[in-house]
């Protein structure tokens, strides 16, 4: 071999670095949408969504969303970056193609189909991709970055919505949580902003930051995500935050909150009035009505032509994304989902106690379809485990681990 040969193979090529030119770019692109995105989905939110508008300027959020996709994709194809999240990522798509094969099944079975059904199914779906790219195309500072800023729009989104609503400080002391009645809630910021307390409540390198967002969850007022909210921030001073939970914890969990669903699900039915007189339970004033929709859905004579099908039965959210899902599905897509989306905790102690919220949460309330916070929960999620769960060993090997170490 001459000393020419060498020094040519030792020279990336003029096609090797334009490619590696291009991926700069499209990572560069990957960021920018990825922020415009949540900004949008902050002010369109505060602005119009509160005033009823809705169309093209309120759906570009979920163009912006998936031009951070298709970009991400590209820099992953030239970078040949695809390891972080993989594992997580097959366990939750996996409960998704199995929700649309059964929702094909039933639809052509009963020979009925409602575009409601694509967007729930989107909604499922794309947050779970959004994440995966993010992960494996922006570094930790950016994806942090990114998220405080995020946060500061998203609040200034929500202060938008109270002023146009024409709250006042005297309202706020109208609130009242055995109601849950406030004027301070927000059915558009809730979600999100408990998933932005769970993120800063971990990464506590800005007290603020913290302090904000737990303040932020809180004030969007739902009861459950009050309670989290407040656990959230306390649990990191009590117990290591990245403790590896055994595996007999994880299946027992599981059964635990399947039961639950279940037995929450037995409940709702209007035939199960002796048991809720024996618990001397007020199920229409528990849960706001919802056990109503129910009421109203077998009343029709509901039958199940997929995922979806139940609003586009009686027109609007069932607000109990469990009960929904055995309706829809049956209970094994409830066990499906409740096996799947845990074991992407990565038995971290810290993952684990964001999963227990959101299963409770989807038990008595339906934020199945909150893309964007679902979208937070998995970047999350994926920023802990591959830096502090089983999965650092393969991360190291994959030489990914120095990318997700915090500093």
């Amino acid at each position: 071999m001459t000393l020419s040969t060498v020094d040519s193979m030792s020279i990336p090529s003029q096609h090797v670095k334009a490619r590696l030119q291009n991926a700069d770019f499209f990572e560069k692109c990957t960021f920018a949408f990825f922020l415009i995105t949540f900004v949008l989905k902050a002010l369109t939110d505060g602005f119009f969504i509160t005033q009823g508008v809705k169309g093209a300027i309120t759906d570009s959020k979920y163009l912006t969303m998936g031009a951070a996709i298709f970009f991400g994709i590209v820099y992953m194809v030239q970078r040949r970056r695809n390891r972080v999240f993989w594992n997580e990522f097959r366990q939750l798509i996996t409960v998704a193609l199995c929700f649309v094969m059964a929702t094909l099944v039933l639809v052509i079975a009963q020979n009925h189909f409602v575009q409601w059904q694509i967007r729930d199914i989107l909604n499922l779906i794309t947050p779970m991709i959004f994440a995966y790219v993010m992960l494996n195309v922006l570094s930790f500072e950016q994806l942090f970055h990114g998220m405080k800023i995020a946060l500061v729009f998203s609040i200034i989104g929500y202060i938008t919505q109270l002023v146009l609503r024409g709250v006042t400080f005297g309202d706020i002391f109208a609130s009242s949580f055995s109601d849950s009645t406030s004027p301070l809630e927000s059915n558009d910021f809730s979600a999100i902003a408990i998933m932005f307390c769970f993120f800063f409540c971990y990464y506590r390198s800005s007290r603020w930051l913290t302090v904000l967002s737990t303040l932020y969850a809180i004030a969007t007022f739902k009861r459950m995500a009050i309670i989290f909210a407040v656990i959230a921030f306390f649990f990191p001073m009590l117990f290591n935050r990245d403790a590896e939970l055994p595996k007999w914890f994880s299946a027992i969990s599981k059964i635990v909150f399947f039961g639950i669903a279940m037995f929450y699900c037995y409940l709702m039915l209007p035939t199960s009035t002796a048991l809720q007189s024996a618990l001397h339970l007020d199920i229409g004033e528990m849960t706001m009505g919802r056990s109503d929709f129910l009421a109203s859905l077998i009343n029709q004579g509901y039958q199940s032509f997929g995922f979806g099908s139940v609003e586009g039965t009686i027109g609007h959210s069932l607000e109990m994304a469990f009960v929904r899902m055995t309706f829809e599905l049956s209970p094994i897509a409830v066990l499906l989902f409740i096996n799947n989306y845990w074991n992407i905790t990565g038995r971290n102690l810290y993952c684990s106690l964001l999963m227990v919220f959101n299963f409770l949460n989807l038990t008595t309330a339906d934020s199945i379809s909150a893309m964007f916070a679902w979208a937070v929960c998995y970047i999350l999620i994926g920023m802990v485990v591959y830096a502090h769960g089983p999965a650092v060993t393969a991360a190291k090997q994959s030489r990914l681990f120095a990318k997700w170490q915090r500093g």
